[in-house]
C-alpha cells in the first residue's frame, strides 16, 4: 500500500479494521479512515489518518443513506491512562467491532 506521509499505522497494522464487524467481507483496496472527515476538497488540517478500511466498507461509513453502521474514535481513560479506540458499530445494536489505535496517534484525534 502506498501511504501518505501522515499515516501513522505500523506496515504490520494493514489490513481493513472492519474484519470484526458480522457478516463483513473484504474487498477491494484499502483506504484511509480520517477524524474528522477531510472533506470534499480534502483540505481540513485537522484531519488525522484513524484507521484502515476497505473501500466498500469506508464507502457505506461515509455515504450510505440512512447510514445504518456508524464509526468515531473513542478516549478512554482509566487508572491514569489513556487508549483511544477506532469503533465501527450500529445505532439499533450492539453489533460493531473496535480496534485500539492508542499507540499510532499521540495526538488526540477528535470525532
Amino acid at each position: 500500500m502506498n501511504c501518505p506521509k501522515d499515516c501513522h499505522i505500523p506496515e504490520e497494522e494493514h489490513r481493513c479494521f472492519a474484519i470484526g464487524l458480522p457478516g463483513h467481507r473484504c474487498s477491494g483496496a484499502l483506504t484511509h479512515q480520517h477524524r474528522p472527515k477531510k472533506g470534499m476538497g480534502g483540505h481540513n488540517s485537522a484531519s488525522k489518518i484513524v484507521a484502515l478500511l476497505c473501500w466498500p466498507i469506508h464507502d457505506r461509513l461515509d455515504n450510505a443513506p440512512g447510514r445504518p453502521w456508524r464509526d468515531t474514535v473513542e478516549v478512554i481513560e482509566s487508572g491514569g491512562l489513556i487508549g483511544r479506540f477506532y469503533r465501527i458499530y450500529r445505532d439499533d445494536s450492539d453489533e460493531g467491532t473496535r480496534i485500539e489505535i492508542t499507540n499510532w496517534t499521540n495526538e488526540e484525534v477528535l470525532t
